[in-house]
């Protein structure tokens, strides 16, 4: 398998809410706060909006350890209004977690060149949601040129992450990769390209995180 190549992100003003701090949720991040990592989106730090190929894309989220027993996830239209909303069961367990959105429902694809706000809120306290940890940013559905189309489909798996990290395409390159993870746990390539990928994002703290099922 190739290594991925180091491409690093586009400069851009970073999102506001692209990690959440962890001040004023005292009971609901376990452990010392001071030394747990934010609740974060796995996206560029420094990128305004987070560019896909996939009509249904999946996001992945680290969550720090934490007594809140479900959480929030919403996506937006360029209005600000929730296209898809659902709440959840999270086991507690720090690490990373991945969110399909659904097929089976009526829900549309992504439009290409719109960009979509997106959240995930984990809810510390039902009745105070103001309390709730919530990050987010904004995704797009993008196309390629058809000679970066073709290198993609004729690729094998292995190869994909690399080609979707050097056309900038990242959230599709570590969702390729934590899929290949998951199905290879064992595998150090693998390990070591997730965690360049990573740091690459500028995500070194929780490019070791585990995954967990939420």
């Amino acid at each position: 398998m190739a290594p991925i190549k180091t491409v690093s992100p586009a400069r851009a003003n970073p999102l506001p809410v692209q990690t959440a701090q962890i001040e004023d949720t005292e009971g609901c991040i376990l452990g010392d706060r001071e030394a747990q990592q934010p609740l974060t989106a796995l996206i560029p730090t420094e990128e305004r909006v987070i560019s896909t190929l996939a009509r249904y894309p999946t996001f992945l989220f680290y969550l720090p350890p934490t007594a809140a027993e479900r959480a929030e996830f919403i996506l937006y239209d360029d209005r600000r209004q929730p296209l898809y909303k659902v709440v959840f069961v999270i086991s507690g367990e720090g690490g990373i977690i991945s969110l399909n959105l659904p097929t089976r429902i009526n829900l549309q694809p992504l439009e290409i060149g719109q960009r979509y706000p997106f959240s995930l809120s984990v809810i510390c306290d039902p009745s105070a949601p103001d309390r709730n940890l919530t990050v987010g940013g904004r995704i797009e559905r993008i196309e390629l040129p058809e000679r970066v189309k073709m290198e993609i489909e004729n690729a094998l798996l292995g190869d994909r992450p690399r080609i979707y990290a050097e056309a900038g395409l990242w959230l599709d390159a570590l969702t390729q990769l934590a899929a290949l993870r998951r199905a290879n746990p064992n595998d150090p390539a693998l390990l070591r390209e997730w965690e360049s990928t990573l740091n690459a994002l500028g995500l070194e703290p929780i490019a070791q995180a585990p995954f967990v099922n939420p």
